[in-house]
């Protein structure tokens, strides 16, 4: 018996000590940058200079430590957007353009790895899912969509049944009107692996990966999909029916 859970412990650690060796930090996974931890993205003073680039005033935008810049990005179905090199937090563009400061390959890194930006896209994202459009509130032209409401400047789903919830993130723009979808809906880039889902009111923690909000467990297809269903009434036998 003895033998036996000390077999089990050591078989525990190497696991443990295998996935320590992929990520020092679990949480922030790949984005723990050449062990910067926070610091690879976010600067506590001047901005992106701290970082080794040349805009301070970058760190005025959720103290980002990186360098923005003016691009245009070529999106899914023949959209563009643009972003400006002075960005402001009530733009809901800058949640994906912070993102892009480092995936576009545009501005490269040293302690980047090259798997770690969209492979060769630079500025093209139309085999991407689109990033800083509008979500639509359910219609009758557009069935398979949620209803969403506004309140104090934040953006909700009005369901609360949905077995994986509604873990996506929507940002309003300035005039507190449109709802985007950015990059940050679907990711959350300091939880790799782990999600906070409200589901009927509940927080609970499900496994998730490669930054993903919601419940996403690379070995279950039906936390998979559920999660694209968060945001999008599939149209799939799978879905049930219900109205919402």
């Amino acid at each position: 018996m003895k033998r036996a859970f000390i077999v089990m412990l050591v078989a525990m650690l190497s696991l443990s000590a295998a996935a320590w060796a992929q990520y020092s930090d679990p949480l922030l996974g790949p984005h723990n940058v050449a062990e910067k931890g926070c610091r690879a993205c976010h600067a506590p003073h001047n901005g992106a200079v701290m970082n080794g680039g040349t805009d301070k005033s970058t760190g005025e935008v959720y103290l980002w430590g990186r360098d923005f810049k003016a691009a245009t990005y070529y999106t899914f179905n023949g959209g563009t957007f643009t972003t400006v090199a002075n960005p402001t937090e009530t733009d809901p563009v800058v949640h994906t353009q912070m993102c892009m400061s480092c995936h576009d390959g545009g501005i490269s890194d040293a302690t980047m790895s090259s798997d770690a930006k969209l492979p060769n896209d630079g500025y093209s994202l139309q085999n991407d899912h689109p990033v800083h459009v509008v979500y639509a509130p359910a219609t009758t032209s557009r069935p398979y969509n949620w209803n969403i409401a506004v309140t104090s400047g934040r953006v909700s789903f009005v369901d609360t049944t949905w077995v994986g919830g509604h873990p996506a993130r929507l940002y309003l723009d300035a005039a507190g009107v449109d709802a985007y979808v950015e990059c940050s809906t679907c990711h959350n880039p300091h939880s790799y692996n782990r999600a906070v889902v409200k589901i009927a009111g509940v927080n609970t923690v499900k496994t998730s990966s490669s930054f993903v909000r919601g419940w996403y467990d690379p070995a279950d297809g039906k936390s998979k999909a559920d999660y694209c269903r968060s945001c999008h009434l599939s149209k799939s036998t799978a879905y049930d029916g219900a109205v919402h």
